[in-house]
């Protein structure tokens, strides 16, 4: 499965590629909303999750990604499942509704290696 991870933490970074493609899976790295719109408006990688940190410091939120997908509603494109990852859950939800308005299955989560380690364990199921 393709994974988008959109987060501005190298090491988050390093653990979901080291924990992920050793699963088979394919993990594709963003660290800016941009970066990430870019990539799911190419449209040419079928993503199957989306990693999405809110809280992106001078960067930006994810909440960005979020409004972009909800004005697409072109969901064939887009991913069938997200999770929002953010150490302060009530202000993920914003983005979280939006993605649930756009027809996408998602969670809010605070970030952990064991979150990591538990969706390698899920995707080996499906």
């Amino acid at each position: 499965m393709n994974v988008l991870l959109l987060d501005d933490t190298e090491i988050r970074h390093s653990t979901v590629e080291r924990l992920l493609s050793d699963a088979g899976h394919r993990v594709l790295h963003t660290y800016t909303p941009e970066e990430c719109i870019t990539v799911l408006k190419a449209g040419s990688i079928r993503v199957g999750l989306l990693l999405l940190d809110n809280d992106l410091g001078d960067v930006g939120e994810g909440n960005e990604v979020a409004s972009y997908i909800l004005r697409e509603l072109d969901v064939a494109r887009f991913p069938a499942r997200c999770i929002v990852i953010s150490h302060n859950p009530s202000a993920a939800l914003n983005a979280a509704s939006k993605l649930t308005t756009a027809g996408i299955d998602t969670t809010v989560e605070k970030y952990s290696e064991e979150l990591v380690k538990r969706l390698v364990l899920e995707l080996q199921i499906q």
